[in-house]
């Protein structure tokens, strides 16, 4: 006879650490199929099963992958799920980066155009994932962590392109997609430019660098540095901030005409008396002052809330 430790409760049962409800099963806070959760119940498999999950939760951060594991554990046995953690372990990503195929199949993640694929470029624990519409049988699945979408579309051409130099190409996309803007930098446009025109992408990614701190810091220009503030129906606003702690404000209508604004104001500069000073409020300065710290720390302290006050 096996002796169980068996709570009840009204919404689940506990068995042996193991948590059940109507629906699921759940061990060290890690939902797991109801046929896994039997081997951690049973003596005899107990230790066996708790070392698979273990050893499965290092190896893979996809949910269905750790699911299709511990599945086949339950219904299949553990020498089978030991060989199909293994396979994952032989295809694992090191620290070069390399192609994979999407292992998701949920219909939201994929695009409705029927023969599109996901080829994804992992390295690490981070992985950048394209649509294309060529076949990718021929690669393992990532089934080893999350995928950010890249929205460009990779062929043949662009695939052998990229392939050259896998870990370059990965660095070139860690920095578009830090910096996309879908109306001005889009994905589409920097990873255009990147294949076709090699000298035209230095440029633009480079503008891109720049411009993207006038939304994450403070971007420098001749009069002070300019941070940008939000959007109200269409209008977009910024603060010019000068050296002495002066602000103003300006407004564009349109996310393109507030690029061509900010990128011209950084090698211009800006036209002050055709600016509105501007008051804003002490959270509105706080903000304020959190940006500029990260190019100029004496100006920041200048204008944080409590300084302003005594001046």
């Amino acid at each position: 006879m096996v002796k169980l430790d068996v709570t009840l409760n009204k919404e689940d049962l506990l068995i042996s650490g193991v948590i059940f409800d109507c629906w699921h099963a759940k061990f060290k806070e890690k939902q797991i199929p109801v046929s896994f959760a039997f081997l951690i119940i049973d003596p005899k498999t107990r230790e066996e099963a708790i070392k698979l999950l273990d050893d499965t939760l290092a190896e893979t951060k996809m949910d269905e992958a750790i699911t299709d594991i511990l599945q086949t554990a339950g219904k299949e046995g553990m020498q089978k799920a030991r060989g199909a953690l293994e396979k994952i372990i032989l295809e694992k990503p090191g620290e070069r980066a390399r192609f994979y195929r999407s292992s998701k199949t949920d219909r939201a993640y994929h695009s409705y155009n029927a023969g599109e694929h996901r080829l994804v470029l992992v390295k690490g624990f981070k992985a950048f994932s394209f649509a294309t519409g060529e076949d990718l049988k021929h690669l393992p699945p990532n089934v080893y962590c999350a995928e950010e979408n890249v929205w460009y579309t990779m062929d043949k051409a662009t695939i052998a392109q990229a392939s050259t130099d896998l870990d370059s190409f990965f660095n070139e996309i860690n920095r578009i997609t830090k910096v996309k803007n879908h109306d001005t930098y889009s994905e589409h446009t920097l990873l255009k430019a990147f294949f076709e025109n090699p000298e035209s992408y230095h440029k633009l990614i480079a503008d891109a660098e720049t411009y993207a701190k006038f939304f994450t810091s403070a971007l420098e220009c001749p009069e002070g540095y300019l941070v940008y503030k939000d959007e109200t129906r269409g209008w977009h606003y910024g603060y010019l901030i000068t050296r002495k702690g002066d602000i103003f404000r300006f407004a564009r209508r349109g996310c393109m005409e507030q690029h061509h604004t900010v990128m011209a104001a950084v090698d211009e500069g800006v036209k002050i008396s055709n600016l509105r000073r501007e008051y804003p409020t002490q959270s509105e300065m706080a903000i304020i002052a959190k940006n500029i710290g990260n190019v100029d720390a004496a100006l920041s302290l200048a204008l944080l809330p409590n300084n302003v006050a005594k001046h």
